[in-house]
């Protein structure tokens, strides 16, 4: 991989306990990215703080990950080695998620997980959706869980 960061990744951060966001922020050691933290409010949409996310840093690719959420090693290696592995405009993995309430599953379609090309004709703040949006052929997938999200996991 390159010397020079690829990626340009965001986090939106409202009032997350510290230990979820020094998980999440660990997990990007290591990783072809540069991380850009955006403040945001807590329960308001966060369309407009993602699209302002996007905006940050001029790599090529561009993604974001939550504070209460971790990826695995190596997550955008695997993400950049497929999108540059042909004619792609994303890529995306698999994520698990957990529950206070007992919920573990993997999620097979694109939410966190995933890589796309800066400059793409999309609304940026809407990027999770992009992938309904793209000609299929213009997506691949990784068939392997990446990244792992809690739902309403706020405590230690």
């Amino acid at each position: 991989m390159p010397n020079t960061p690829l990626i340009d990744v965001h986090y939106i951060y409202y009032d997350e306990p510290e230990w979820q966001i020094t998980r999440c922020l660990e997990s990007l050691r290591g990783e072809p990215v540069i991380v850009h933290s955006v403040p945001g409010v807590w329960g308001n949409p966060p369309v407009k703080k993602r699209a302002e996310g996007f905006a940050l840093g001029t790599a090529p690719y561009v993604s974001y990950v939550d504070p209460d959420d971790y990826v695995e090693p190596g997550v955008y290696t695997r993400l950049l080695q497929a999108i540059t592995s042909g004619d792609f405009d994303a890529a995306y993995g698999w994520e698990r998620v957990f529950s206070d309430s007992g919920i573990n599953k993997v999620c097979k379609i694109p939410h966190h997980a995933f890589l796309l090309k800066r400059n793409l004709p999309i609304e940026y703040g809407l990027a999770h959706k992009v992938f309904m949006a793209l000609p299929r052929k213009r997506v691949i997938e990784v068939e392997d869980v990446l990244y792992h999200r809690d739902l309403g996991k706020r405590h230690g």
